[in-house]
């Protein structure tokens, strides 16, 4: 990992330990997830009230059933997943969904996003992005 080129590693204290023993990293110096762990988590609650205000609805019609909230669930499911460190059990509980249709929600928005969903997050990112560090 030379050349200063970071990577993420996600784990166990131990297992961090020992991914950085293995790979020459130095103790003590700051890893990426070590900085994740500083950083401020940003409220499902206070994702839902922007994705929603973005959108003209409430948090409560955004669980309701119906492709006018597809678009919504599919935003919120993202911010929480980046902004607020969530996992996918946690955000369906949020956005009225099963975990397995959360992570194709996620996964719709980060690899193929429609030209109104990349623009709708783009949007919607700025508002939370000054709040991560």
């Amino acid at each position: 990992m030379g050349g200063g080129a970071r990577q993420a590693v996600m784990g166990s204290d131990e297992f961090i330990e020992a991914v950085m023993d293995k790979h020459g990293g130095e103790r003590g110096k700051k890893t990426e997830v070590a900085r994740r762990k500083e950083l401020v988590r940003v409220k499902p609650e206070t994702i839902m009230a922007a994705v929603g205000k973005y959108y003209g609805i409430t948090p409560e019609e955004m669980k309701g059933r119906g492709w006018r909230y597809t678009k919504p669930r599919y935003m919120a499911s993202s911010l929480m997943r980046r902004y607020g460190f969530m996992g996918l059990r946690e955000i369906g509980e949020q956005v009225g969904l099963h975990f397995s249709a959360v992570g194709n929600a996620v996964q719709r928005v980060a690899d193929n996003p429609t030209r109104t969903m990349a623009q709708s997050l783009k949007d919607l990112e700025r508002k939370f992005k000054n709040q991560e560090s």
